[in-house]
């Protein structure tokens, strides 16, 4: 530089220039390599930048409202200045009060600090078996590592392993979003060694005992209260007011809102985006309701919303209640469109009625309550689930297709193109199972699930059923559809056991056990599933050890229950449909 100066001058501009770059060159943060290994020095460099590439921050909600304090009060329980010790954290209330929306507030608050971090979101709904509990170790492990494929956990047993082996010496992130039993905490965080020092576990729940019986400290359980009066009427308006909107609302009617929504986040948000936009008298009209209500609980609070829907976006809202919540906005619109509903329009008002939301990757959610007040509508139709628009329970769906002791037979063909979720997959396009007299005697029967897909020349979907008992030829029968499809269905057949394999003489069958099978052919068929539904196979050490019984197969149902209720409705069938003529 001091050469530049001498030949072209200090005070020229081109020089000043070139030390202002130099100067902003040296002013740039960066690493200092000194006397460290180069090796080493690179790896660290690698390791800080990796923590802040495609580690996006969390939609919280379309408007948070006073939720700073207690991201700090979080933070300082947190402890981030210390890398000393792994720290669990409790964020506990009652449903629908702001625990997700915190927690995410608190992630992207500080992910950043951390070397690798995940957010489960509906630990609850996503974890009904062992099997769901050994995916969201998979995903646990996909998201803090950034790996470029899925490991594959085979076990819950396993995922353990591979969570100690891969993070006990990372420095990381994890919240577990409504967590409602032990063991599923168990499965995901079981000890705090299972992490790298410094690391912070978070854990969303309604249930209090939870956080406590897997050893959290009440002094790092945040207990998450209802929203004092100027927060809720802040939020409420927020989501009842546009800000053209040029008509006002008397004062005791904004007032009344927060009251029945009990300081809840969740019945603010629903009431204010059904009362947007509206007159005093659609106010006045949802606040009577409310208070004429006996129970007046959240429940009837959230109603409001459903009952000032149109039809079709009633069925829609109450068919993802039941079935589609957690499904792309793709299938449902296959699924619902060829039952004439208007898919696309219904799904834009149900989430500005902030009934669903649709999430990334164009999934459609609905917080748990909201699910709840669907379902509870359905089941209020009729306490008989037979009289019901709709079935989710495997044991509801046993107590239909098995009230009526006459039926040998019956099937349900429905829209859709996946299996229910208590259907076991097949890959074959058959099914067997070995059986104890005494083991076929407890089955009430047998559930067979196949999906189809439509052709291209519209011909109707069949195939052909064929039963063996030990390898001989029981029964076969055709079935198939009455008309061609233009989308993938699900048919679902239930057959009683006499059906299919007719009587069966265990006396003239060598060994102790015969094998049962099922073998499909023919037909446009994309997937097969099936359920064995029997009675309670009892708790005996020798049958649960059994080899050759694989116990996933059946699906243990309390059939003397069913039974009763069954027969006491069938034998009151031509009373109650007088009384129904009476009422009509």
């Amino acid at each position: 530089m001091l050469e530049h100066e001498s030949k072209i001058g200090n005070d020229s501009e081109e020089v000043k220039r070139w030390k202002k770059a130099l100067f902003d060159a040296a002013s740039l943060s960066g690493w200092h390599l000194k006397d460290e290994n180069e090796s080493e020095f690179i790896q660290r460099i690698v390791m800080e930048i990796s923590t802040h590439v495609n580690r996006a921050p969390l939609h919280v909600a379309k408007y948070p409202v006073r939720i700073d304090s207690q991201v700090a009060k979080l933070e300082s329980i947190l402890n981030l200045q210390s890398d000393d010790d792994v720290l669990m954290v409790g964020l506990w209330g009652k449903g629908g009060i702001g625990k997700t929306t915190l927690a995410k507030s608190v992630y992207n608050k500080i992910f950043k600090q951390f070397e690798g971090s995940c957010f489960l979101l509906n630990v609850r709904d996503a974890s009904k078996n062992s099997k769901d509990l050994a995916t969201l170790q998979e995903n646990l492990l996909f998201e803090v590592l950034k790996l470029k494929e899925r490991l594959v956990v085979s076990s819950v047993d396993r995922g353990i392993n591979q969570i100690q082996e891969r993070l006990c010496r990372k420095k990381v992130l994890l919240i577990f979003d409504d967590v409602d039993d032990l063991r599923q905490l168990n499965a995901l965080a079981g000890e705090c060694k299972w992490f790298g020092n410094g690391s912070g576990i978070i854990v969303t729940t309604r249930d209090r005992h939870v956080l406590t019986s897997h050893g959290i400290d009440l002094d790092h359980v945040y207990e998450v209260k209802e929203l004092d009066k100027d927060a809720a009427h802040e939020l409420l308006s927020k989501h009842a007011f546009p800000t053209h909107q040029k008509f006002e609302i008397r004062t005791d009617l904004v007032d009344g809102v927060p009251n029945h929504a009990k300081g809840l986040p969740l019945a603010l948000e629903v009431l204010g985006s059904f009362l947007r936009g509206r007159r005093e008298d659609a106010w006045e009209s949802a606040m009577d309701k409310v208070s004429m209500s006996p129970k007046k609980d959240i429940n009837d609070v959230l109603k409001i919303s459903y009952d000032g829907l149109e039809t079709n976006e009633k069925e829609i809202f109450l068919h993802i209640a039941c079935f589609f919540k957690g499904r792309e906005t793709k299938y449902i619109e296959n699924a619902l469109d060829s039952c004439d509903f208007k898919v696309v329009i219904g799904l834009q008002i149900l989430t500005e009625r902030s009934l669903i939301s649709i999430e990334s990757k164009n999934i459609v959610e609905m917080h748990g309550l909201i699910q709840l007040m669907g379902m509870d509508i359905v089941i209020q139709e009729s306490a008989d689930p037979r009289r019901r628009d709709g079935l989710w329970f495997c044991d509801d769906a046993v107590e239909v297709v098995s009230s009526d002791m006459k039926w040998s037979c019956c099937g349900s063909l429905l829209p859709g193109g996946e299996m229910p979720q208590w259907i076991l997959p097949h890959e074959e396009r058959s099914v067997s199972f070995m059986a104890s007299k005494d083991i076929y005697d407890k089955i009430l029967g047998m559930v067979l699930c196949f999906v189809f897909r439509p052709d291209e020349q519209g011909t109707k979907p069949e195939f052909r059923i064929s039963a063996h008992v030990n390898g001989e030829m029981r029964k076969a029968d055709g079935v198939g559809c009455s008309h061609s499809l233009d989308s993938e269905h699900v048919l679902l057949l239930y057959f009683r056991p006499t059906k299919l394999w007719g009587a069966v003489d265990f006396c003239e069958i060598d060994g102790n056990y015969a094998e049962f099978g099922v073998t499909i052919s023919g037909g446009n068929m994309t997937k097969l599933g099936s359920q064995i539904i029997c009675k309670h196979l009892g708790d005996d050490a020798e049958l649960r050890d059994n080899q050759l019984i694989d116990l996933a197969l059946f699906y243990e149902v309390d059939y003397e229950s069913t039974y009763s209720v069954a027969t006491s409705s069938l034998m009151h069938e031509d009373s109650s449909s007088e009384a129904d003529q009476q009422k009509d």
